[in-house]
């Protein structure tokens, strides 16, 4: 074995280094946060190479005095805190003292920084840790940290950064997220010497949001701003509609610093549970703002991942703030013809405008209006029309202003009239949706119907687990069964679903709970309810009578929980009586 001995304070410095400075986005974060805690209020970011070859940071808050600049590249070395204790009540981005050490020991590092009250501004240079010249120069209120050949004394670090290109988008990433938590600060990126964009530190989230990820991402928002327990959750969530088919548009910060949190994703995921499809996911930029005790911002070397000391309630705040959001944007969609039907294909266009029907929750909704988007409807080549099994009785909703039923389209959309607006109603996202919030609330849909005979089928060992483990939950909901030597034997079935083949339909309802058996006991019940949702639904393109589509669309029409089928398809559309006459030339 080797004889044990310290490190020099170069080598041990260069692995510190490595623990804090990964890439150049790294060295961005840290100046940035810098910036953000000096109290400036306009931060240039500029890059080249990627950022290893140029990383410039320049802001127009405090600066720096003269005696502290060197002071600050040792480790260690803060402003932002003092003792242990400091750490429960943290309001700043950094404060360990790290970074600026670590960036200097692996790069050629120069900075100017002038206080405002100052005459003079200051000017010093360190490279690889070593420093260089200190001396009194004129320059402009605030500070600019000059980043040059980063890991320039370290190959092998360098020759694992990433092509040029790739890293330049990292720095964008991060410098986007941290603009976006500071609305009330200007920021300029500067790429290869062509701004990438700026914003206008108007403190308006929205205005940050619009000129950082664009008109269309903006259009597709709505507000959210509500209080829980002494923690406030504000900002945007995308609307059910415009679900993306990744998560690399969720962003949360929390105290004005960018986190990533399992605990906020679940949150924010269950919220829309039901609003949009299986496999989508919704987009945000969401700002909770709690007491410092209550997180733990010490928990990841680089600060992104945060511990709480009470998950539930920052759970809780998340989902019932976006919950409310989603309820108060569920109205009928507005659609517009806007061209001749060619084959089977027409375009709709359509406008939103967001106006809470009242409050779900104790909180405010912002107005704010939509822009136009365009959707491409095929029609369905209908079958031959088979009998259609009967709806379910539908609450009767009070009386008010005639629905005129106008007919059917395609065996699938029901066309009805309503005032001076004409609806189209997807018949089976309805019915599933009409169906799902009945089970839900109202036990006698699952009563156990018992069978004239037996039904027994071989299955596979993870569905025979599956109904082994959740013998009480399939009870509850309606079916009567045992299992012996790899064959279930059904007895009873849940009412809502006679007619309907029992091996498939069971076998269907134990693969969902195969797949699902990990998740906690509400979520496995959900997914059956969706299940037997859509299997007792009626079914596009097959007959459904007159009476049926018109209770159908009464219930839609009166009922703004039925917006969204159970996987978050869109229901209902509206066209208005003007959109029609405009459209015709009857009116400008």
């Amino acid at each position: 074995m080797s004889k044990i001995k310290i490190l020099s304070k170069e080598t041990s410095e260069l692995i510190a280094a490595g623990e804090v400075i990964e890439r150049p986005l790294s060295v961005a974060k840290e100046l940035i946060e810098n910036a953000v805690d000096s109290g400036a209020d306009k931060i240039t970011i500029e890059i080249s190479g990627g950022g290893s070859s140029l990383l410039r940071v320049t802001d127009n808050g405090c600066g720096i005095a003269f005696d502290d600049v060197p002071t600050m590249f040792l480790r260690h070395a803060t402003s932002k805190i003092t003792t242990g204790s400091d750490l429960e009540n943290l309001n700043t981005l950094g404060f360990r003292g790290e970074a600026l050490a670590s960036i200097c020991a692996v790069s050629h590092t120069e900075i100017f920084t002038k206080e405002k009250t100052a005459s003079l501004g200051t000017h010093y240079k360190i490279s690889g840790g070593v420093p260089g010249e200190l001396e009194r120069v004129g320059c402009p209120d605030g500070t600019s940290v000059i980043i040059r050949g980063l890991f320039y004394n370290v190959p092998a670090r360098l020759k694992f950064l990433k092509k040029d290109v790739s890293e330049a988008n990292a720095v964008s990433g991060i410098v986007k997220k941290i603009a976006l938590s500071h609305p009330e600060i200007s920021f300029s990126f500067i790429r290869n010497n062509e701004q990438e964009f700026i914003t206008s530190g108007n403190g308006e989230l929205y205005s940050a949001i619009y000129a950082i990820l664009g008109r269309q991402f903006a259009a597709s928002l709505i507000p959210v701003d509500y209080s829980y327990n002494g923690i406030s959750v504000t900002g945007f969530v995308s609307k059910p509609l415009f679900a993306r088919p990744n998560r690399s548009l969720q962003n949360f910060f929390v105290n004005g610093r960018y986190i990533r949190s399992f605990t906020c994703v679940s949150a924010l995921e269950e919220a829309f549970k039901n609003s949009i499809m299986v496999g989508k996911f919704p987009a945000c930029v969401l700002s909770i703002n709690l007491p410092p005790a209550i997180m733990d911002v010490n928990a990841h070397p680089v600060k992104i991942e945060v511990k709480f000391s009470d998950d539930k309630l920052i759970y809780d705040s998340i989902f019932f703030a976006v919950k409310n959001a989603i309820l108060s944007e569920q109205k009928s969609i507005e659609i517009g013809i806007e061209n001749k039907p060619e084959n089977d294909r027409f375009t709709l266009s359509y406008k939103a405008e967001i106006s809470p029907p009242g409050e779900v929750f104790p909180t405010e909704i912002i107005s704010q209006k939509s822009d136009d988007y365009k959707y491409i409807f095929t029609a369905p080549k209908p079958p031959e029309p088979p009998v259609a099994p009967e709806i379910s009785p539908l609450a009767e909703e009070k009386t008010i202003e005639e629905i005129k039923l106008i007919g059917e389209a395609f065996l699938t959309y029901i066309i009805a009239e309503h005032g001076t607006d004409l609806y189209l109603i997807d018949k089976h996202a309805a019915h599933e949706r009409i169906l799902y919030e009945n089970i839900k609330s109202n036990s006698e849909e699952l009563k156990c119907q018992y069978t004239l005979s037996e039904t027994a089928f071989n299955v596979t060992d993870d569905f025979i687990t599956a109904a082994s483990e959740f013998a009480d939950d399939l009870a509850a909901i309606g079916y009567d069964y045992s299992c012996n030597c790899g064959i279930i034997t059904v007895r009873g079935i849940p009412s809502i679903l006679d007619g309907f083949d029992i091996e498939t339909t069971f076998c269907e309802i134990l693969e969902n709970m195969s797949k699902h058996k990990n998740n906690p006991l509400p979520e496995v019940i959900d997914e059956l309810y969706h299940t037997i949702a859509c299997k007792a639904a009626i079914k596009g393109s097959r007959f459904t009578g007159s009476e049926e589509l018109l209770r159908l669309a009464k219930r839609v029409l009166f009922d703004e929980k039925i917006r969204y089928c159970p996987h978050g398809r869109p229901v209902i559309f509206k066209l208005s009586q003007r959109e029609l006459e405009r459209n015709f030339k009857r009116i400008q």
